[in-house]
């Protein structure tokens, strides 16, 4: 994504200017700090909770978001079907290595400051058109603006088209890989692969943004944060792509709108949290990952990324996920991002 993120030991995967503060405060407290009368308080204040929670004890959780997406519920039941083996481990595997030799082509969320997480090649939620250089000389969401990358929050910006046109060039490449990805989307349809447009398929459909790979790299912060949200306001991207002309005379129906979720690579604990509230309780539903399975739920249903544990042992071990959104269009199922 044209930044470096280095792992800090205990701690994961960092954009190196916040990496390497960290590890300049680590030493710095290394030389001043009487480490032989606090290294027994260290083991047990830091190591102690750090293999707890590695092992699955659950830290407090930081919720961003309140609980106002889970106010839509009004009572009823939500949606939710798990297709396991949609995608074979060997499918998965080739998908990912594919992505991961275009890392380079990778975007930044922005949002996620100093953390690593990536999209290829578009994301809906988070892909912006602010003017790059109106960014600051430093800020938490880029770092130091001369070592800026590729990140969402400029991403269809005028001055980054050509590089948006080599990435749909990159996307379009690989779109034999997602061949399996269509297959299973249309067998949960109940229709055939023909019937399933992808966003970037020819036709008119290639400006519409493709099924999405969301990839993390470990960070034991990933362990705390609980973003509850709906995936609703995504069903106006098609709508503005389209022209509401154009969604009316496709007759694409709003109500058919649904998110999808399929894991490549599902760390110890990933997975998918929902939230229903069937007897006006609201209540929460874990599904844990694995491999090749997808997950379907209506976009209103209110629901989060499972925190998952940060083990220092498997520091290099990615959490990697395609999501991608449907909606019905006739006789046509359209999944965009």
């Amino acid at each position: 994504a044209g930044q470096l993120f280095l792992p800090v030991p205990l701690l994961g995967y960092f954009r190196a200017d916040a990496g390497l503060l960290l590890v300049a405060l680590a030493c710095t407290a290394a030389a001043l700090l009487p480490w032989r009368r606090l290294l027994p308080a260290t083991c047990v204040g830091l190591a102690g909770p750090m293999a707890l929670f590695a092992v699955g004890l659950d830290p407090p959780r930081f919720r961003h978001g309140g609980d106002k997406p889970v106010q839509v519920l009004n009572g009823s039941t939500a949606y939710f079907v798990s297709v396991a083996g949609a995608l074979s481990p060997a499918e998965c595997a080739a998908l990912v290595r594919a992505v991961w030799d275009v890392r380079t082509s990778w975007t930044h969320a922005s949002h996620a400051g100093a953390l690593a997480y990536f999209h290829f090649p578009w994301s809906a939620n988070f892909d912006k058109g602010d003017d790059p250089a109106e960014a600051p000389l430093w800020s938490f969401s880029y770092g130091l603006r001369f070592l800026m990358g590729h990140e969402s929050h400029h991403a269809t910006h005028p001055q980054g088209a050509e590089r948006r046109a080599a990435v749909a060039r990159e996307a379009k490449r690989l779109f034999p890989l997602f061949a399996p990805l269509r297959r299973a989307l249309a067998a949960h349809f109940n229709t055939t692969a023909d019937r399933v447009i992808f966003g970037g398929d020819d036709g008119g459909w290639e400006r519409l943004g493709a099924p999405s790979v969301q990839v993390y790299l470990p960070n034991m912060l990933w362990h705390t944060v609980h973003n509850r949200h709906t995936d609703a306001v995504y069903v106006r991207h098609l709508r503005r792509y389209l022209g509401g002309q154009r969604f009316d005379e496709l007759r694409c129906s709003a109500a058919t709108a649904t998110s999808f979720l399929l894991p490549l690579v599902a760390p110890a604990g990933a997975g998918l949290l929902y939230y229903d509230a069937p007897r006006g309780q609201i209540s929460e539903n874990e599904h844990r990952y694995t491999v090749g399975t997808l997950h379907a739920f209506a976009v209103w249903t209110p629901h989060s990324i499972r925190p998952w544990p940060y083990r220092e042992w498997a520091a290099g071990e990615a959490r990697v996920t395609v999501q991608t959104f449907g909606i019905r269009c006739g006789e046509w199922w359209v999944m965009y991002h």
